[in-house]
């Protein structure tokens, strides 16, 4: 399953990182894969991961996920 996320506040390379790693550690997340210029992160997990858990990871970066 793939879940697209419109986030603000990402702006640089280590943004970028800080985001695919938080989500990379989260058991049953395939792939990550973020677009600053875009400010989108496609994330591909499977059914054991929710929107909710995502979104979370995404905030407590210090990141803004449009609803």
């Amino acid at each position: 399953m793939q879940t697209n996320f419109t986030v603000t506040g990402m702006s640089c390379y280590r943004c970028k990182k800080a985001i695919e790693k938080a989500l990379s550690a989260i058991a049953g997340v395939a792939k990550v894969a973020v677009d600053l210029v875009a400010g989108s992160v496609v994330v591909t997990h499977d059914n054991s991961v929710t929107v909710e858990t995502i979104r979370e990871q995404i905030e407590m970066l210090g990141f803004i996920v449009a609803t």
